[in-house]
């Protein structure tokens, strides 16, 4: 019974260790069931923003161009002035403006993709919202 115990004992703390690894252990392990599919060197490019827009310059023939990708102005946006150290502001007034971001052949930004993250800065112009 002793020896059962201590079995049990070692195969939960073996578990919980290896619960506690990083991610990035895990994914360099071999582990991860989505960057094993990633052929050599694509995780890497993966790593990589798909497309980084900085709006300091005023669209060109209705869009804003970054390596690798443009985005197309549907609607009326317009670029403010934010501050000296950040440069100017994309402004969307809230009514159908958006941007239409594709690769810059014209396809599709995330084709081939299983997971994207999108990050932005935003300041509302109203303080008293929901």
């Amino acid at each position: 019974m002793k020896k059962w115990k201590r079995c049990l004992a070692a195969m939960l703390a073996a578990s919980m260790s290896f619960a506690m690894l990083p991610t990035s252990a895990a994914v360099a392990a071999g582990m991860d069931g989505e960057a094993e599919e990633a052929p050599l060197g694509q995780k890497e490019a993966l790593m990589e923003p798909l497309a980084s827009f900085d709006f300091n310059q005023e669209a060109e023939n209705g869009k804003f161009v970054a390596e690798g990708a443009e985005a197309f102005v549907v609607g009326s946006v317009s670029l403010q002035e934010r501050d000296a150290a950040n440069g100017k502001e994309l402004y969307l007034d809230g009514s159908k403006s958006y941007l239409d971001v594709k690769k810059a052949d014209g396809g599709s930004l995330l084709a081939g993709l299983n997971e994207v993250t999108v990050s932005f800065d935003a300041r509302p112009d109203r303080t008293q919202t929901n």
